[in-house]
């Protein structure tokens, strides 16, 4: 993906800033962003399980248990809460 528009980098630094000061359980870390003359590479946490979407589709048929999609659903309001 190319960042030629002006606006997509002011985007892109205002939110790793904000990222990068983000410390909650539910939110992935971001630890540090490295510009090179050619890339910009972003240093998060490692998630081991994946995105949630692949994490859903390897379930039976794509759907979760009702229990686990409850609790996933309260992780995420408490990150966005936190945000």
């Amino acid at each position: 993906y190319l960042l030629s528009d002006p606006a997509d980098i002011v985007r892109l630094v205002r939110e790793s800033r904000i990222m990068v000061g983000l410390r909650h359980p539910h939110v992935l870390q971001l630890y540090d962003v490295i510009e090179t003359p050619n890339d910009i590479l972003l240093v998060m946490e490692y998630a081991a399980g994946g995105d949630l979407f692949t994490y859903i589709c390897k379930q039976e048929h794509c759907q979760l248990p009702y229990k686990d999609s409850l609790r996933l659903f309260r992780q995420m309001l408490d990150a966005l809460d936190y945000c």
